[in-house]
């Protein structure tokens, strides 16, 4: 009895010992609607990112535990601050290297060569929208198209091109809101002429936000996208790990599987640049 005792007392010290090694990762997303994060009650659907570190958890971890993180763009700035300035790696320099961004892009504000400074693994494709008044002639391969009007933009995120730098020398105001509802708000209330949301945050409302689909017939969507890209994850250059661990995820029926389950037509023939675009920030 003493020994099975003693045997089993040794076990709960490797546990917990092993428990103590375990490293936390961070899933990080500063995309606060859906489908990457869904506030409301929706059985099953609690958002992708949400999803996304389930799935990770659930796989051999070897043991890694998986958090996921929402916070604003700033907050994000500032946790990643030394990486995105090109501090580190660097020898010296404490560089906390276990997280994951989730939705980005090399174009969208991560530093100097952001492209060949992060591990990237793509995700799906996806567009940002125009959605305008009626009446409302915005066309995003005529720029002037847009002088003198209003954009509805999210707080916090940067202008694709050439919207920042139309609204930096004064051609296009600016309206800042939170969310999809208060950014449509602003265009049926007349405080702005227009808007761009993403297309699967379009589709995802359409099927699941009643409210924000009412709002969307009263908006008219153009056809061309203002830009269209692929939402990819960026991971920091000395974790080789775990960019091979999301992307056998990505690459297994699961993950389309996923993507299915939130309306994302991850096979769509959308026009998509994979090439940075240093003005293009959200």
């Amino acid at each position: 009895m003493r020994k099975e005792s003693t045997i089993f007392a040794v076990f709960l010290l490797l546990f917990a010992a092993s428990a103590a090694r375990a490293e936390i990762v961070r899933i990080l997303d500063y995309h606060e609607q859906p489908p990457f994060n869904v506030l409301q009650d929706l059985p099953g659907l609690p958002g992708l990112t949400a999803d996304v570190t389930t799935m990770l958890q659930a796989a051999e971890n070897d043991g890694l535990s998986y958090e996921a993180v929402v916070l604003s763009r700033v907050r994000l700035n500032r946790n990643l601050e030394s990486w995105i300035s090109g501090n580190c790696p660097a020898e010296g320099v404490s560089c906390e290297d276990g997280w994951i961004v989730l939705w980005a892009t090399p174009a969208w504000g991560w530093g100097e060569d952001a492209d060949t400074r992060f591990r990237w693994v793509d995700l799906y494709p996806d567009a940002n929208i125009l959605l305008a008044k009626p009446g409302i002639m915005v066309d995003p391969s005529r720029p002037s198209s847009f002088t003198g009007l209003t954009i509805a933009a999210t707080r916090g995120h940067r202008l694709p091109p050439p919207l920042d730098r139309m609204v930096t020398e004064g051609l296009v105001a600016r309206q800042d809101g939170e969310g999809t509802h208060a950014l449509l708000k602003r265009v049926l209330s007349d405080r702005a002429e227009f808007t761009y949301i993403m297309r699967s945050t379009i589709s995802f409302a359409r099927r699941h936000r009643a409210d924000i689909a009412t709002e969307l017939q009263y908006v008219q969507e153009v056809t061309t996208p203002l830009s269209s890209y692929m939402l990819q994850a960026m991971i920091p250059p000395t974790r080789p790990d775990l960019e091979a661990r999301l992307r056998t995820l990505t690459e297994s029926p699961e993950w389309s599987k996923l993507l299915q389950r939130y309306g994302v037509d991850a096979t769509a023939n959308h026009p998509v640049s994979h090439s940075p675009q240093r003005a293009g920030e959200r």
